[in-house]
C-alpha cells in the first residue's frame, strides 16, 4: 500500500501561484480561489505571512479534482429568460449590466430556478449571445 508523502504548509503566495499556472487563471483569481477553498474548508490553513498557508498535498488533490460543468437544466432556463430579456440583442457587457442585477432580474422572471451559479449564469449568456451572433470578440 503506497503512501502519500508528509504533508508541507505552502505559502500563500506559492499555493495562489500553483492555482494561476494549472488554471491558467489570473493572479487575482488564483488567490481569490484559495482564500475561497480556505473559507470552505476545502483546504486546511494556517495563518500565514501574507494569507494562509496549506498543505502541499490537499492542495494537489483540490486542483485535480475535475471543476462541476454547468446544470443543463437551470442554463435552459435562464437562457429562455435572457431570450425574453433581449429578444433580439446580445447580453449587454457586465460593466453596462452587472451579473448580480441580471441574475435578481432572472430569478424574479422565475422563480423556479430558486439559484445558481455565476458558471451556469456566463454558460447561458454564451449560449445566448452565440445565438444572437455579432460577437465582438470576433470583431
Amino acid at each position: 500500500m503506497q503512501r502519500d508523502k508528509p504533508s508541507a504548509w505552502l505559502s500563500f503566495r506559492l499555493a495562489a501561484e500553483e492555482v494561476e499556472r494549472r488554471r491558467g487563471c489570473t493572479w487575482g483569481a488564483a488567490q481569490k480561489a484559495v482564500l475561497d477553498a480556505c473559507a470552505s474548508g476545502a483546504l486546511h490553513s494556517r495563518p500565514g505571512q501574507n494569507g494562509p498557508d496549506v498543505l502541499d498535498n490537499e492542495l494537489m488533490r483540490w486542483l485535480s479534482k475535475p471543476k462541476t460543468k454547468p446544470n443543463p437544466w437551470k442554463r435552459s432556463k435562464i437562457n429562455a429568460v435572457l431570450t425574453q430579456m433581449f429578444p433580439n440583442a446580445r447580453v449587454p457587457d457586465p460593466t453596462q449590466r452587472p451579473r448580480k442585477a441580471l441574475k435578481l432580474d432572472i430569478l424574479e422572471r422565475d422563480p423556479s430556478l430558486k439559484s445558481f451559479d455565476h458558471a451556469t449564469l456566463k454558460s447561458a449568456i454564451d449560449e445566448h449571445n452565440a445565438k444572437i451572433g455579432n460577437d465582438p470578440k470576433s470583431d
